[in-house]
């Protein structure tokens, strides 16, 4: 396999982990027991990972399905989630 095929193929494997991950994070996003909030942390700090390789690398974050997303946006989702009276407070993000 060239270079060029490699690099195709590793972006698509990316992308899959990407996704899956950003799915198990909005699933656990949704829930409110200390598993799942242990699961969103866990994803959180994966994708933004993920995040900050794509942006050091130069690539589009789109190129992995995961264009205009922000991991700790799903913070602000579980907030909402468990406190729809609460709209859309600002949640600050993990150190």
């Amino acid at each position: 396999m060239n270079v060029n095929a490699r690099s195709k193929t590793a972006l698509v494997v990316l992308e899959e982990v990407a996704l899956a991950a950003r799915r198990a994070a909005e699933q656990a996003a949704e829930k409110d027991d200390a598993f799942a909030n242990g699961l969103l942390a866990a994803y959180v700090d994966v994708l933004t990972v993920i995040m900050e390789q794509v942006d050091v690398l130069g690539l589009d974050p789109a190129a992995i399905g995961l264009g205009g997303f922000e991991p700790y946006a799903l913070y602000r989702l579980k907030q909402v989630t468990e406190n729809p009276r609460r709209g859309s407070a600002a949640v600050s993000a993990p150190h």
